[in-house]
């Protein structure tokens, strides 16, 4: 199984999909991913999530769960391309690149 899941800011109360979601992405283990999150240092590939989960704290909510890794590619590049990217002034998201690997 693969799963796309969006971080939400701790505080967040979710009333809808994009209420308080800072970022997208995807992987094959969700419970190693939200420890990895927790771990983040200073010197990590993006420093602007690592910053939203330093200061907010975060939730991670599955938002998908599908059966190939080509599944879950589009269907996190779509949330990505829907929701939009802070680093290009597209957006709400913290993500750096259109997605795409697990």
């Amino acid at each position: 199984m693969y799963y796309i899941y969006g971080l939400y800011k701790q505080s967040s109360h979710i009333y809808n999909i994009s209420d308080g979601l800072f970022y997208i992405g995807q992987t094959v283990d969700p419970k190693a991913r939200k420890i990895n999150h927790k771990c983040f240092s200073e010197t990590v590939r993006n420093p602007l999530k690592s910053y939203y989960i330093k200061k907010y704290g975060f939730n991670l909510q599955i938002l998908w769960t599908t059966n190939t890794q080509e599944d879950c590619d589009a269907r996190e590049q779509f949330l990505i391309r829907y929701f939009g990217r802070l680093c290009d002034n597209t957006g709400i998201l913290t993500n750096i690149s259109l997605g795409g690997v697990c």
